[in-house]
C-alpha cells in the first residue's frame, strides 16, 4: 500500500513577530483634567458612589465635556488663565 501523507518540511521563512510601535494616545479620547469623572464626560453611566466630581473635563464647568465650548483642556486653560479685559469706567 502506498503512503498518501506528505512529509512535512521545515519552513525557510523567518518567523516574524508583530511590531508594536510606541504607545500613542488613541485619538477618539481627548485628555481631560485630573480627578474628574471620565464616564460623566464620555456619556457613559457612572456608578452612584462615584468619588469624582461631575464637571467638565476641559474647563471644570457645570456641564460635561461634550457640551463644552472649548475643544480641549489646553484651549480651556489658555483662555481661563489669560487676563480678562477690564470694563471701562465712565
Amino acid at each position: 500500500m502506498a503512503c498518501t501523507s506528505i512529509p512535512s518540511s521545515p519552513s525557510f521563512r523567518p518567523q516574524r513577530t508583530p511590531y508594536r510601535g510606541p504607545f500613542k494616545q488613541s485619538s477618539p479620547y481627548r485628555k481631560f483634567v485630573d480627578k474628574i469623572c471620565f464616564n460623566y464626560n464620555k456619556r457613559y453611566l457612572c456608578h452612584p458612589s462615584c468619588p469624582n466630581p461631575h464637571v467638565c473635563g476641559f474647563c471644570r464647568g457645570s456641564h460635561p465635556s461634550y457640551e463644552c465650548s472649548f475643544p480641549s483642556k489646553k484651549h480651556a486653560a489658555r483662555a481661563l488663565s489669560s487676563p480678562k479685559p477690564s470694563k471701562p469706567t465712565k
